[in-house]
This record gives structure tokens, sequence and C-alpha cells, in this order.
């Protein structure tokens, strides 16, 4: 979480022009840290599922900490074990808690990798082995069918 509010600081430190502030900028990394709050705090959950969050964490705090060094860096482990974390979590039963940290993981990872592909699409849904087809399509206004 120091992290996070260094990485706000030390952003508003280095602009001379308060108008340049990028106030998305901002609420994307008090977005982050809201999630990290939530992460942990559905931490036992997922340890009691056997999904392996503190690695998430640690690697959140690691990817930071580069930021904090090369603030163009990107971070490939930490995309992975978020990808990873989220096919784990999403085939856990329904419960709160798991949509809670599913919810979580998703936003952490959509903030934080927006131009990144998913990499594990057919871990999430399993039972889905053959193509994909829309019920609507909306160029026609056909509908094509399911498979």
């Amino acid at each position: 979480m120091t992290d996070r509010i260094a990485l706000i600081v030390s952003r508003l430190a280095t602009i001379r022009d308060r108008k340049i502030i990028s106030s998305f900028h901002i609420m994307g990394d008090i977005r982050v840290s809201l999630n990290m709050i939530v992460l942990r705090e559905y931490d036992r959950h997922a340890r009691d599922n056997h999904i392996d969050s503190r690695s998430v964490m640690e690697a959140l705090s690691r990817h930071f900490y580069l930021k904090l060094k090369q603030p163009l860096s990107s971070d490939d482990t930490l995309l992975y074990r978020l990808d990873r974390c989220i096919c784990q979590t999403s085939a856990l039963p329904r419960s709160r808690e798991k949509y809670r940290l599913l919810s979580a993981l998703v936003r952490l990872r959509s903030d934080l990798f927006p131009q990144k592909p998913f990499q594990e699409k057919q871990a999430i849904f399993p039972e889905t082995t053959r193509e994909y087809r829309p019920l609507f399509s909306l160029k026609t206004n056909q509908n094509p069918g399911t498979v």
C-alpha cells in the first residue's frame, strides 16, 4: 500500500503546473489501492480454496517497486499471476466471497494492463470447447443461432 502512495506522491511532486495533474491517473492509482485492500481482505478465503493470492500481492509489490525506478517498465510475472488467480477463482462454487475476490482481481488486471489480452480464456469457461457465435448479429438483424 505504501508503494501506491509513494507513486501518487512522486507523480504529484514532479508536476510543475497544477493544471496538468491528471486526475484520471491519480484515480486509477487509488482504484488499484482499493482493489489491493479487497484482495488482502479475502486472502483467507483464497487460501482456504487453494488460490495463491499471496503471490499476486508479492508480484504487485514488486511491480510498484519497479515502477518507482522505471516508470515505463512492464512486469509479465504480475500479469501471469493475475490471470492464473482469476482462472482459479472463477472455478470456485458460487459465493459472495468468490465474486468479491474475482471482481477485485479483474479490476486490478484491467487497471494495470488495459491493452494486454487475457492469457487463459479456456480456463475460465472450460465447458465451452466449441467456437463462440453470437446469438444476434447487429449488422444483418438476423438470428444466426447458437453452437
